[in-house]
């Protein structure tokens, strides 16, 4: 009996060990990650980080929550994410921490007696150490139903909101002041929401990080690494050609009238809109003139072929193709990434054809394929395409957030969006390292109209194309080859007397 007992007792204290939540690697956390955990605990557990795609900030929020279970000895945690793709990543993340009691919280999951019974033994012992995990799509947490039912959880959760620029959208915004999770994260590449500095400062308030991040990781960093910090590089050097792409003369006469309706609503002092449903109808239209520009074709063919002839494959290519009608690309709206954006766009369905039909011309045995919304099997997909029995794949704005391509050596960016956080997203999905991938190369097909300084949308049109132009040599200003873009910029930047080399980043 004495060793039976002995045994059971040492089984039961393996169980123990092997559910208790633990760093997922031996290593432990990283010195960065310590640091930003340091940060947020000396700014009342609250706090913003501005993390670089790539640069683990899944591991460094969740080693917050693993640090409060060290001195509390439970965890209790709400993350928020764009998509249920996240919510299953994040899912498995978790679990490499040995988290448990996962609750995952969407319209296509049972949740609720799960759920349920989280509140029912936080209720029946307050004094006990109930532990949790709740992940929820932002869609089902601005529900009001829902949103009733996750605020019930204790104030002492930590609310993880990946993605954090979600949270400034109408619907979210609303709720914020309501929220009763005390412990907060956010985490973004690109915190900032395009032409919405009220809901911009509302989630920096929202995370107590009003003067500055609670910590940064930046682009640069990222590729450069920092010894003293003990921060190797995480993702790889990469080099940058844009192309710049002219409008037609029909174009151009279409683009031209929209724009001069849309000046209406630019306020020259402050260089932003005022934004109403008839200014986000004016700026779709001529937002889809540039999307279909018919040039923009002839010069990704031209980029094809010197790609072919240079290698004599297309091999780990991927193409960011325009999707067609999305506020988003303009304004930060109360839209979720759930839905397929282009099913009743047949324009950006015939887009993605005529994308895919030039690809397919350069030579007729590369393999191709479509990677939208709709489509099945994408996990397959990727791993196909990781071993090269896939070539190419185009894509319409699903390998945005929370999809990794490592083994991308080429990407060629068709969608001008005007929306800078998509083109952060897409170049950290190019820049992921991978064994056989010293660099990466990145063509970036940018629409620049040849406006009159005489013209009512002058300014306007300037104040637009100054930014486009900031994104281009921001991006140029890490990369391998950046007087490559200077020289690109140069003659257009002198039309429109724009400097932007003041700007640093």
């Amino acid at each position: 009996p004495k060793l039976k007992n002995t045994i059971a007792r040492l089984f039961n204290e393996i169980e123990i060990i092997r559910r208790t939540p633990k760093f997922p690697y031996s290593e432990g956390p990283r010195k960065y990650q310590n640091i930003a955990f340091d940060n947020w605990k000396n700014n009342n557990q609250q706090g913003l980080f501005a993390m670089a795609t790539g640069t683990g900030k899944t591991i460094t929020s969740l080693n917050c929550l693993l640090e409060i279970y060290k001195k509390t000895g439970y965890y209790k945690g709400l993350i928020l994410v764009p998509t249920i793709t996240l919510v299953n990543q994040w899912e498995n993340e978790c679990k490499k921490f040995n988290f448990g009691s996962i609750v995952k919280i969407s319209s296509k999951s049972r949740w609720k007696n799960d759920f349920a019974a989280i509140l029912t033994r936080e209720r029946l012992s307050p004094t006990e150490q109930v532990s949790y995990i709740v992940i929820s799509t932002y869609s089902s947490f601005a529900k009001e139903n829902i949103f009733s039912e996750l605020n019930q959880l204790s104030p002492k959760t930590l609310l993880i909101a990946d993605e954090c620029h979600n949270m400034g959208s109408g619907s979210l915004l609303k709720l914020l002041p309501k929220v009763n999770c005390k412990r907060r994260i956010g985490l973004s590449a690109t915190p900032e929401r395009q032409f919405d500095e009220e809901g911009t400062k509302k989630i920096y308030a929202f995370f107590n990080s009003e003067n500055k991040y609670t910590y940064e990781f930046s682009m640069k960093l990222a590729i450069n690494g920092d010894i003293e910090k003990d921060i190797k590089p995480v993702l790889c050097r990469y080099y940058y050609y844009p192309h710049l792409v002219s409008l037609t003369e029909s174009e151009m006469k279409d683009y031209v009238e929209l724009s001069i309706r849309i000046s209406k609503f630019f306020n020259s002092s402050s260089e932003s809109f005022n934004n109403s449903p008839i200014l986000t109808a004016l700026l779709l239209a001529r937002k889809r003139i540039i999307h279909k520009a018919f040039n923009k074709v002839s010069v990704f063919c031209d980029i094809l072929k010197e790609q072919y002839k240079k290698n004599s494959s297309l091999k780990f290519t991927l193409v960011y193709v325009p999707e067609g009608n999305d506020p988003n690309d303009y304004f930060e709206t109360d839209q979720f990434s759930e839905k397929d954006e282009t099913e009743n766009d047949k324009d950006a369905v015939h887009l993605i054809d005529v994308f895919t039909e030039a690809v397919k011309n350069i030579d007729k045995r590369t393999t191709i394929k479509q990677f939208i919304s709709g489509t099945n099997n994408k996990e397959h997909i990727l791993e196909l395409f990781a071993v090269g029995d896939i070539d190419v794949l185009t894509s319409m704005k699903c390998l945005d957030e929370g999809v990794d391509v490592p083994r991308a050596e080429l990407a060629i960016f068709c969608a001008s969006t005007g929306n800078s956080r998509q083109f952060i997203q897409r170049r950290g999905r190019i820049l992921r390292k991978h064994p056989k991938k010293p660099f990466a190369y990145i063509h970036d097909l940018v629409v620049v109209p040849e406006l009159n300084p005489n013209s009512e949308s002058y300014n306007l049109e300037r104040s637009m194309l100054k930014k486009e132009l900031e994104r281009v040599n921001n991006f140029a200003l890490l990369s391998e080859n950046s007087s490559h873009t200077i020289n690109v910029l140069f003659d257009v930047m002198n039309y429109y007397k724009l400097n932007l080399y003041n700007n640093e980043q």
